[in-house]
């Protein structure tokens, strides 16, 4: 039998003359592997990927080419006065070069496990033992057709031998590119390897018909994804997610099945074929939603991310489906019996609404409280809000309200900035607190800021009216007054487009052109979107020709619209209309409202906002 044989300076000497070198990928022949007892009883690893619990791992510490160095927790002295030997020449060095960086001993019991996620260039943390990593799989290529050592893909020599670095071996021996999904650990780099000399290892299934893996390119998904511009991805995806177990990627691929299938019509010139392709993706789509959605023996509970995502398809009838609240509501109480937020806080709304349940208000508010408990930030608000206004038959409660918006705007983002708009209209001094709110102006102007800055029209429509009268102690600016208004108004607020129509009725000076047609438009804006005041304004402008042609009908028109919501002036306007003696007397008095205001005794107010 041939024996492998160690230098002084642990390089492993070449073997004898005619031993010619395995193929690249194979192991050596059985006379060519160390001696077991230089192995420790572990068994000898096959060239290949990694097995699990390696992936993403640096390698273990306290490696040699010449053995591993292994934790043993036994309590016989001799193995420790054994290991403490092999390692006593590691540590002198490492502890000469590295000081500071960990404190070590003579023994490799004590060192922790790596965490790779704590820091970029990766940490040490307490934690439970981990496997040590096998000795690399032994590889020909160096001079004189020397064995060396495979180092896996992304190793650092920097954390091998407690920190020694190990010199680079010569081209040719070094390993393949990773399989799909290993991750290089923080603060390694791939090494320059020649692919000529090495074999890639075998990822083919073992399974007999591969089908939980491998596309046969005939089934109608590949078929309907052929034709989009990122079809191969999408396969590639596909065979991930059949691959993996985690539902997180499973579900993550089917939204983004369904985000293709958005696109999908776009993708074929015929109508029908693509309205066939979008259908086939929505169809695989609700397949692996409903899978992860339902609970079988194998993978225990369902997955409740899946139910909520079902839960929001059923209510709002997307990827094919038709609208189904019972559906929905039993899907959301499943998903928050596993304390999922969303899905409790959607549990509550159903409760308070009515859909697809009974309307219950003690059982929404119960579920109201749980989702809030669970950190949800729209049910923290809601909570808030029924608490400190006493609605749901709740008694008021100030106190436990206005500590649950604090809670919300403490965590608001751009989807929830509800809560601060709220707290800054408390601390603005509205509404009734019982005195737990204190009033303090600059700290409501800062909570309006906060809340304009998520992008909530609302503050952007309070800041523009603080700054065009000078409320919370803010200077009256018509710049920025004009620039919140634009803000809110370009997401659609009907108060702030009837703010911008009075801007541009008086024109500001340096900062805004007048223009009467912008300012009839604007106000038709906001009139369209069933704004009292904003239909008062139109009716108003048509009756005096602001902007538009006068027309007394047209005017009458709006009126009527703005008095069948309680508008006053509206209603005050019908009347005098009546008592006039015609259309052709109102008719002269078009075009002349300027001079009839100036004339008028007024306070400087504009009369027709």
């Amino acid at each position: 039998m041939l024996e492998m044989h160690q230098g002084a300076n642990g390089q492993w000497l070449p073997p004898p003359p005619g031993m010619l070198p395995p193929p690249p990928g194979m192991l050596p022949p059985p006379g060519m592997l160390p001696p077991p007892g230089m192995l420790q009883g572990r068994p000898n690893m096959m060239p290949g990927p990694p097995p699990p619990w390696m992936m993403n791992r640096p390698p273990s510490f306290g490696y040699q080419p010449g053995g591993m160095i292994q934790r043993n927790d036994s309590t016989d002295g001799s193995s420790e006065d054994k290991r403490n030997a092999e390692t006593a020449s590691i540590h002198s060095s490492n502890d000469q070069t590295e000081e500071g960086a960990m404190k070590r001993n003579s023994s490799f019991s004590n060192i922790p496990n790596y965490d790779s996620s704590a820091s970029e260039s990766g940490s040490f943390v307490e934690g439970g033992p981990i496997p040590l990593r096998p000795p690399p799989p032994m590889m020909y290529g160096g001079p004189n057709n020397m064995p060396m050592m495979m180092m896996p893909y992304g190793y650092n020599p920097q954390f091998a031998n407690g920190g020694m670095m190990r010199p680079p071996g010569p081209p040719g021996s070094m390993p393949p590119p990773p399989p799909m999904g290993l991750v290089m650990p923080p603060g390694s780099r791939p090494m320059s390897m020649d692919q000529s000399s090495i074999m890639m290892p075998n990822m083919e299934r073992t399974d007999s018909d591969n089908s939980s893996i491998r596309s046969n390119g005939t089934n109608a998904a590949s078929r309907a994804t052929a034709g989009l511009p990122f079809g191969d991805s999408l396969e590639t995806y596909r065979q991930n997610a059949k691959k993996s177990n985690d539902p997180a990627v499973q579900l993550d691929f089917a939204k983004f099945l369904v985000a293709t299938a958005d696109t999908a019509l776009d993708s074929d010139p015929d109508p029908k074929k693509a309205k066939k392709n979008q259908d086939i993706l929505y169809t695989e789509a609700l397949k692996w939603v409903k899978k992860l959605a339902t609970s079988t023996a194998s993978r225990g509970s369902a997955y409740p991310e899946a139910m909520f995502y079902l839960a929001e398809c059923y209510g709002n009838g997307s990827i094919g489906l038709s609208v189904d609240h019972d559906r929905a509501f039993t899907l959301y109480v499943q998903a928050s019996k596993q304390n999922h937020p969303s899905a409790t806080y959607r549990a509550a709304v159903c409760y308070e609404v009515g859909a697809g349940t009974k309307r219950d208000y003690a059982r929404s508010v119960q579920f109201y409280r749980k989702s809030a408990a669970l950190g949800d930030t729209a049910a923290m608000y809601k909570l808030g809000m029924i608490l400190l206004n006493g609605l749901l038959n709740q008694p008021r409660n100030p106190r436990e309200g206005v500590t649950w918006l604090k809670r919300a705007g403490s965590q608001a983002d751009e989807t929830t900035p509800h809560a601060l708009h709220e707290l800054a209209a408390l601390y603005e001094g509205k509404g009734e607190t019982n005195g737990v709110v204190i009033p303090d102006p600059a700290y409501a102007h800062d909570l309006y800021r906060r809340g304009a800055q998520l992008g909530y029209s609302p503050s952007q429509y309070k800041l523009g009216v603080c700054y065009e009268y000078g409320l919370l102690d803010l200077p009256i600016d018509p710049r920025r007054s004009i620039a919140w208004y634009t803000r809110a108004a370009e997401q659609g607020d009907p108060e702030a487009e009837l703010a911008l129509s009075g801007w541009y009725l008086t024109g500001a000076d340096g900062v805004l052109k007048q223009s009467d047609t912008e300012a009839y438009l604007w106000a038709r804006k906001a009139a369209d979107k069933g704004l009292a005041k904003a239909e008062y304004a139109v009716g108003y402008y048509s009756e005096h020709g602001v902007g538009v042609k006068g027309d007394v009908e047209e005017a009458r028109k709006w009126y009527m619209r703005a008095a069948s919501q309680n508008n006053k002036r509206a209603v005050q306007r019908l009347k005098e209309l009546k008592g006039l003696a015609g259309a052709a007397q109102e008719k002269s008095r078009a075009g002349n409202w300027r001079k009839e205001k100036a004339n008028a005794n007024s306070d400087g107010d504009c009369s027709i906002m």
